[in-house]
């Protein structure tokens, strides 16, 4: 039979597994964002001023339904 402590125990665990793996989520954001940011400064120079991500992949067919919708 498990008592009140040993599942607190396994509780306090649990929740400091599931920070540490956020705390490392945030960083990795942290590094692409800040590789992003390099990049974009970079291309800048040129006179290319990419858009942000928007978090979603754009295809060839999505690409080609969109044209279809417009008529180009």
């Amino acid at each position: 039979m498990t008592s009140t402590p040993d599942i607190a125990d396994e509780d306090g665990d649990l929740a400091r597994r599931a920070l540490a793996q956020q705390a490392r989520g945030l960083s990795l954001d942290g590094r692409r964002t800040i590789g992003a940011t390099r990049v974009f400064k970079q291309l800048a120079a040129y006179g290319i001023r990419p858009v942000e991500s928007r978090g979603v992949i754009v295809s060839n067919e999505l690409i080609d339904r969109i044209r279809d919708e417009e008529g180009i």
